[in-house]
């Protein structure tokens, strides 16, 4: 086989474009009229690169150039690069152009950034492409294709295959340093941890970094969620109400006797904390909240929900709410003013 062959057989994101692709067909079924073969070897190897090729991955099947020129003018094969060919008539598909960029940058090339976040789960699918390749590559960014040069120290030395992409501990610090505002780092971090990496790991990576974009963010955030902290909210919560007023703080999450998990609990007093980052509740999420409050009413828990305005606009108040709420509950510490209460 031919040496740009991929790593790895995997086929996650085949059934899509497939579907649409399906080369397979009787030709007369497709609209294709060609009478030059394509190799089945060839459309299972497509088959792991969302049904792209390369020429000399094509040679490597026994095909000749002329064949190969058949193939296009046949619409079995279209050309997407230089030496890059996608099986069948249709639009390329994302994924069909992520696989090209890859293949087309030989074998230091791999996805980076939002390219290799659409992989993680982490974004959606949009162009251009984002892709990396060593600092003494000659490949020249096109319209739907980025490229960035690094250089070897400067780069992180790990990566995934089907296709080459970065780890997503590296994804994560990407997106971090390329967000416009805090919120969106604040997004990336808390919806990776703990469903796609851990607090531990994207802090080793941090560490391996020399510069990056809201370093002292990011670290702050890394503490925190080490700590149990599991939203952007919460966060928030975090830095602009509990801390500056010096509330008591709380269990985080929770889970209650009755099954329910909650955002915090102060337990002594049995109040419960939930924060809502949503503007609405769907309804069944609605239902599930006010059934849990009810059973855990019946303990005599009293339930305390916060939004976004509550917690960035009004902090002050929703701090004095708190406090006054544990007070009447037997608290007995006194709470702190912020720089903002006053001013």
């Amino acid at each position: 086989m031919a040496a740009d062959h991929p790593q790895g057989r995997s086929t996650r994101f085949a059934q899509p474009w497939r579907a649409a692709h399906d080369w397979t067909k009787n030709p007369k079924t497709t609209g294709v009229h060609c009478t030059e073969p394509l190799p089945a070897a060839a459309i299972a190897w497509a088959e792991r690169q969302a049904g792209v090729l390369t020429r000399s991955q094509l040679t490597s099947f026994g095909l000749r150039d002329s064949q190969v020129a058949r193939l296009v003018r046949g619409q079995v094969l279209q050309r997407l690069d230089r030496g890059i060919y996608v099986l069948g008539v249709f639009e390329p598909t994302w994924h069909q152009y992520a696989w090209g960029a890859v293949l087309l940058g030989g074998s230091s090339a791999r996805l980076i950034g939002a390219s290799a976040a659409v992989f993680h789960g982490l974004a959606d699918p949009r162009l251009p492409i984002q892709l990396a390749v060593d600092s003494t590559s000659g490949l020249a960014s096109r319209r739907w294709m980025t490229v960035v040069r690094q250089r070897p120290k400067g780069r992180p030395s790990r990566f995934l295959a089907s296709p080459p992409r970065t780890v997503v501990e590296d994804t994560v610090l990407d997106m971090c340093a390329s967000a416009a505002n805090e919120a969106a780092v604040i997004g990336f971090l808390t919806l990776s941890i703990p469903r796609l990496t851990s607090p531990g790991k994207l802090r080793r990576a941090l560490e391996r970094r020399t510069r990056i974009a809201h370093r002292s963010l990011i670290s702050a955030i890394l503490a925190e969620t080490a700590n149990g902290v599991q939203s952007p909210l919460e966060y928030r919560w975090i830095e602009q109400v509990e801390r500056p007023h010096r509330l008591p703080v709380p269990t985080r999450p929770y889970r209650l006797p009755s099954g329910g998990v909650t955002d915090g609990a102060y337990e002594q007093f049995r109040v419960l904390l939930e924060l809502d980052g949503r503007r609405y509740h769907d309804g069944e999420r609605r239902f599930r909240d006010w059934r849990r409050d009810n059973l855990s009413s019946e303990d005599g828990w009293l339930t305390l929900r916060y939004g976004w305005h509550d917690t960035v606009v009004e902090s002050c108040e929703t701090a004095g709410n708190v406090f006054r709420v544990l007070r009447r509950r037997g608290y007995t510490g006194q709470p702190a003013r912020c720089t903002r209460c006053q001013n």
